[in-house]
């Protein structure tokens, strides 16, 4: 470790006459301080002072390397000696500031500032107290500008690092009356740098300052230009306003009222069309059109900018008037008269050439004289805000004709401002068609009186969207067909054709898209600049998918265009190689035209007209076989190029030579063997196996499929999957060219896969081994020794669902009809018997079960007949699990063939319903349910008369589910006569005390909704009006009933359920029940409404449902129980609260532009302190921090005070177990989840305070924090 004297010694080289030997000795001291295992931080107070003089003398010296490693040493020494040396520091560093050598002024300054940056945060207080008032006096200086603006660019530092710190508070005011004296002075030494820098402070300073002094400086600031004089003066103090808008955010809303008239003042609608209309000759011109004027005007619009980004919830009144200055000013351009033949709709194509010659060729033709261009893009920018911030419901601008002004502002002659104006359009086509992607039927109650506009609903924006979208193309064609220059417009032009294509009219009618394509042509020509043709590329992709015009109208350009992009294939960039590559591979779908599917059966479609399809096969295959062939290449060129060259030999194919074929088919063999390009090749090779050309993969066939299975062995799950699935087309489309060791070699290989640890794997290996069994009756063997001891393992397994139970039944299904000569049908049964004991679960009983009733059901009648007689003897004499199974087994059979010539089957169900065991009881019922399916006149009178009956209720109304269900499942209809025999029966339990059954009875009705909307939704609306009166007990719980099956429906798949929309008024009526369960019921069915089907209740959401949403977050309604020994509460509104914010997080996905999210963003707060919510109303604040964050931030505070700064400070109790620790701290990661995502936002100053008092404060905290930002 270096000694006192090692350092001495390096001070005294620091003084050397060789500036090399003082740069080594000032550096060497700087790492002798920042080492960690130095003793530099217990120097003495002798040393330390010699030190610190030494360094600062530095700061003088005449070589500029120096002063630099000086300026570095000065943040390295802060931290190591004591505070009275960082005191002399600072009054040495601040006095050489204000009275040091001019020359070196800035060098001290650079130190001053390091100095705040780098100095402990413990002494952060002091250091402020130490340097404000000195350096106020500096700004105080007369004749001094240099001092002036070093001392405010300190001020700025200093206040940004320790403004908001206790001890500096007592200078704010001080601080504000002094900034804003330089700012107003008109001194000599105050000049437009002076004043930038002080605009620059007192911004800074308004993030740290009291609201009450924040108000105070902005009306001091306002009424300096109250009286609307036009000056340098009152463009300074607008620009100071927005400067800090900026920078306080949403602190300066309730401010807004005052600031925003005066200024609307300055941009005044009437003046920019006074201008418009004028010559630039007339007499006002200078008083009109100065650039003091021009100036002013552009820090107006920032203003608004600022306030729109900033404060989205007080700015929503004034958005109407923003929006028509905005389209005012936008078109401010004094000094160019502008044709009215460019404008949307003319037909007059005679001025295209004088079009072209509107720009110059580096997109800027406005004179050095003319500033007005600078107050049209401030215009367009603060329009810009405002679309986004109404991206949800942008129903506001389509009324004020922001689109037609828009599309009018494609004429503008100044490049930037043109980009602009058609990147904001684009935007605003992006929001509208967004936001119709749900499409809205208003329903209107008769108390709905209220006007509203006509483009409050989403789908009339589209309409009125197509019939401009003729406009739309010609303008965007205009600005495409410009010959030199204007590469930003033609970039964004081809944007919004981009956009333009997921509208309803895509891109217009045959003539629109020819012009478009011709245009587009341009852009890919070899002259065009590489991102131009980059956009160009990508647009074309997206024309060549879109769904929203017929392929005919794209067909006709292709040929004209495919020379292009064959030669963008051929390009240096990557970037046009890939994208070229992907439009390639969209043409193939574009050259076959949409027939029906008998038609595909019978083999390739037909061409389409006018095409030649030959000669486009072989030009795709021309182009990108060179690009296939490569092997030192990007890998994304690689992948891209074996997708496109697939899809033209699966689709066109057979258009080609036979060798070209065979030689792509060897390439994909090998580029399966390389890891990186294995997945593209598979999945390729797999598609041109599954086309309906029925290409020959003969070539390919052996050696690519036994290197596939050596793939199955491999860990990579992905890479399985994708093998599986190549596997299996190749075996469907080419099982005739496949020898008896290759099945072998696939049903051995996927055997080992055939397992519970992942059903999707096992489901695609019992698949391929399907596809094998039906190609190949002689696979019979193999698969007795290597799949079927597998596959009954998975049978015999509790986790087996979904599709590898459905593929384990068809398979079983295959061998049981092809396995006669090899496994006999009774030796399947036995098999799948064997695997059931006394011990087997429930759901593996099940699925024996199905797997059972599956081999059974392609018996022969007379193989079907002992089965189910043995059945039958196993439910009246057997017990335990044979019983079961025997049920089970049953049900399973009785939805796939008809079982009504069983003799008394329906007696032997129901007498099993007399069991003791509860197993044996719900098999019963089960079974009496599914044998029904396919015998409805036989079983459903055993049913409805055991109902009638009224014993074992539970278990009759579950059979009579089962049928229902399972009638709807299978696309089964129930007639209306026997619809009208069940109805009665179940509006009788509809108000039955038993949960459960209630809950049958709902999920009954449901079906029947969805079944046969008109024969069901009278009957339902009948109850909800007459019980909804009555208000008994029992009325209650019967519309809970009605609630829970309209829920039901709308969760089903039917599309049935789009014709609740004009009933459902009626259901959410219940929303006004003093009864907490059929509120809760009303929400669920809102939820399952706005979750899976939005239109059929958008109508009804902001006047009926959300008032609602909004009341029942707040609500409480807690109970005391008394149980004795102690007292339980009970919150009735608890699932009111829960299911609230589940609709409000489905509503955010599906429908955000019915939300107020000001209003519901405050009711949220509430949840902060919901001890039982609070989880879920944490999740949903991150949510809406992420999509509207400025709002968010508004909200910060409050929600710290509701309850999260609460949450965070939990403790744990003495006694507290494990798990009562690991809750808590789960309760607080999710708060922690919050802070994460309010980091992410502009807080204000008390948000850094929480932060640092109780999460960087508190060990635990921390401790958590810093594992969630780590994951």
């Amino acid at each position: 470790m270096p000694s006192s004297r090692d350092i001495s010694r390096l001070l005294e080289k620091a003084g050397d006459f060789d500036k090399d030997e003082r740069y080594m000795a000032v550096s060497d001291v700087c790492n002798l301080l920042s080492s960690t295992d130095s003793n530099s931080a217990a120097l003495d107070s002798s040393l330390e002072r010699r030190v610190c003089a030494a360094i600062l003398q530095r700061l003088d010296d005449t070589s500029n390397d120096v002063q630099s490693v000086a300026v570095k040493c000065l943040a390295v020494l802060l931290v190591r000696v004591r505070e009275e040396s960082v005191m002399t520091i600072c009054d040495k560093l601040c006095e050489m500031v204000i009275k040091g050598k001019e020359e070196l002024r800035d060098v001290y300054g650079i130190g001053l500032k390091k100095l705040i940056q780098s100095v402990p945060n413990a002494l952060g207080a002091n250091v402020g107290a130490r340097l404000v008032q000195r350096l106020l006096g500096g700004v105080q200086q007369d004749n001094e500008a240099g001092v002036k603006s070093e001392c405010l660019e300190c001020l700025e530092c200093l206040l940004a690092r320790f403004g908001g710190k206790a001890g500096m508070a007592a200078f704010h005011e001080q601080l504000i009356s002094i900034t804003l004296t330089q700012l107003t002075s008109k001194s000599a030494s105050s000049t437009i740098f002076i004043k930038k820098k002080s605009t620059a402070c007192i911004a800074t300073l308004a993030v740290v300052v009291s609201d009450p002094l924040l108000f105070r400086l902005v009306e001091t600031l306002i009424r300096q230009v109250k009286d609307g004089t036009v000056s340098e003066e009152t463009n300074t103090i607008v620009k100071c306003i927005c400067k800090i808008s900026s920078k306080v955010g949403f602190r300066l809303g309730k401010q807004l009222p005052k600031i925003l008239p005066l200024f609307m003042k300055f941009t005044n609608p009437a003046s920019a069309e006074s201008n418009e209309n004028s010559d630039s000759e007339d007499e006002n011109e200078d008083s009109s059109n100065t650039d003091k004027l021009n100036e002013l005007r552009e820090s107006c619009f920032s203003g608004f900018n600022s306030f729109v980004s900033r404060c989205p919830t007080e700015i929503q009144e004034f958005l109407p008037e923003i929006v028509k200055i905005c389209l005012a000013w936008m078109k401010y351009d004094p000094n160019y008269s502008y044709d009215d033949s460019d404008d949307e709709g003319s037909d007059n194509d005679s001025d295209e050439e004088d079009y072209d010659d509107d720009y110059s060729d580096d997109g800027n033709d406005t004179g050095d004289d003319d500033s007005s261009w600078k107050v049209r893009a401030a215009a367009v920018g603060a329009l810009v805000a405002v679309i986004d911030l109404l991206r949800s419901s942008p129903s506001l601008l389509w009324d004020a004709g922001v689109v037609d002004q828009l599309l009018s502002r494609f004429k503008e002659r100044e490049e930037n401002v043109r980009h602009s104006v058609i990147l904001s359009f684009t935007q605003l086509i992006k929001n509208s068609i967004s936001s119709a992607g749900v499409a809205v039927k208003r329903i209107k109650r008769e108390d709905d009186m209220e006007e509203e506009s006509k483009f409050d609903s989403p789908v009339f924006m589209l309409e009125t969207l197509g019939r401009k979208t003729a406009g739309i193309i010609k303008n965007s064609e205009k600005q495409l067909k410009v010959k030199k220059g204007n590469e930003k417009s033609k970039t964004a032009a081809l944007a919004l054709l981009g956009e333009m294509c997921s509208s309803p009219n895509g891109l217009g009618d045959v003539a629109q898209i020819e012009a478009i394509m011709s245009t587009v042509a341009l852009s890919l020509a070899s002259t065009a600049p590489k991102s131009l043709k980059l956009d160009a590329l990508m647009f074309l992709q997206t024309a060549f998918q879109c769904t929203n015009h017929p392929p005919s109208s794209i067909q006709p350009h292709i040929m004209p265009l495919l020379p292009l992009i064959s030669n963008a294939v051929g390009e240096d960039w990557y970037k046009i190689i890939v994208e070229a590559l992907r439009v390639l591979s969209t043409i193939p779908s574009l050259l076959v035209t949409a027939v029906d599917e008998d038609a595909m059966t019978d083999g390739p479609p037909p061409p389409p007209a006018n095409v030649d399809i030959p000669n486009c096969a072989n030009l795709l295959y021309s182009a990108i076989e060179p690009r296939l062939n490569e092997n030192d290449i990007d890998q994304e060129i690689k992948e891209t190029a074996i997708v496109a060259i697939g899809r033209v030999i699966s689709t066109l194919g057979n258009h080609l030579p036979n060798e070209a074929v065979e030689k792509t088919l060897t390439t994909l063999t090998e580029r399966m063997g390389n890891e990186i390009t294995r997945a593209s090749a598979l999945k390729t090779l797999g598609s041109i196996a599954s086309s309906p050309l029925k290409i020959d993969m003969s070539p390919v066939l052996e050696v690519a499929t036994e290197e596939m299975t050596h793939f199955l062995r491999q860990h990579s799950r992905s890479l399985k999957m994708c093998v599986l699935e190549t596997i299996s087309a190749f075996v469907q489309s080419n099982n005739s060219k496949m020898n008896p060791k290759l099945f072998e070699l696939i049903l051995t290989e996927a055997a080992p896969l055939v397992t519970d640890a992942d059903l999707q794997v096992s489901h695609l290996a019992i698949s391929v081994s399907y596809d094998v069994l039906a190609s190949s009756s002689d696979s019979v063997a193999t698969i007795q020794q290597s799949t079927m001891p597998a596959l009954l393992k998975l049978i015999a397994s509790p986790l087996l669902q979904g599709l590898a139970l459905s593929s384990a039944t068809k398979f079983l299904e295959e061998l049981s009809l092809k396995g006669s000569g090899v496994v006999s049908f009774e030796e399947i049964l036995k098999s799948l018997h064997n695997i059931v004991d006394e011990e087997t679960k429930a759901q593996a009983l099940s699925n024996t079960s199905k797997c059972l009733a599956a081999v059974v059901a392609v018996a022969s009648e007379s193989q079907r007949n002992g089965v189910i007689k043995s059945l039958v003897g196993d439910i009246e004499g057997g017990s335990g699990t044979s019983r079961t199974v025997g049920l089970l087994t049953l049900g399973a059979l009785g939805e796939r063939v008809d079982l009504s010539s069983v003799d008394k089957l329906g007696e032997v169900l129901l007498a099993a319903f007399e069991s003791d065991d509860d197993q044996t009881k719900s098999a019963a019922s089960f079974a009496l349910g599914h044998v029904s399916v396919r015998a409805v006149d036989c079983f459903l009178p055993i049913i409805l008369s055991a109902l009638e009956g009224g014993n074992k209720t539970y278990l009759v109304l579950s059979s009579l589910k089962e049928l229902i269900v399972s009638h709807l499942a299978n696309d089964l209809e129930l007639d209306d006569s026997n619809m009208s025999k069940i109805l009665p029966l179940l509006i009788n339990y509809c108000s039955n005390e038993d949960e459960g059954v209630r809950s049958m009875v709902a999920e009954c009705l449901g079906c029947f909704v969805t079944m046969n909307l008109n024969f069901i939704i009278p009957t339902l609306k009948g109850l909800a009006s007459e019980k909804k009166q009555a208000m008994t007990e029992a009325d209650n719980l019967t519309l809970w009933t009605v609630a829970t099956s309209v829920k039901n429906a709308l969760s089903s798949k039917s599309k049935n359920r789009d014709g609740l929309t004009e009933h459902l008024p009626v259901f959410l009526e219940f929303l006004e029940s003093e009864d907490f369960p059929v509120r809760a019921a009303t929400l669920l069915m809102i939820n399952a409404a706005v979750h899976y089907q939005p239109q059929v209740i958008l109508g009804c959401m902001k006047e009926v449902v959300m008032p609602k949403l909004l009341e029942f977050l707040e609500l409480k309604s807690v109970r005391v129980i008394d149980l004795g020994p102690f007292k339980h509460k009970i919150d009735d509104a608890l699932p009111l609260r829960k299911t609230s914010l589940a609709i409000l997080d489905s509503a955010l996905t599906q429908c955000p532009y019915i939300l107020n999210i000001s209003e519901v963003l405050l009711k949220l707060a509430a949840g902060f302190k919901d001890t039982e919510n609070v989880v879920a109303t944490h999740q949903l604040i991150i949510r809406f921090s992420q999509a509207y964050p400025a709002m968010v931030a508004q909200n910060v505070s409050l929600y710290i005070d509701s309850g999260l700064q609460k949450t965070l400070n939990k403790k744990f109790k003495e006694s507290a177990t494990a798990q009562d620790i690991e809750k808590i701290n789960e309760l607080i990661r999710s708060g922690l989840r919050v802070v994460i995502a309010f980091k992410q936002l502009e807080t204000d100053k008390n948000f850094e305070a929480f932060f640092d008092a109780n999460v960087t404060g508190k060990d635990n905290v921390r401790i958590l924090y810093e594992e969630l930002v780590g994951q």
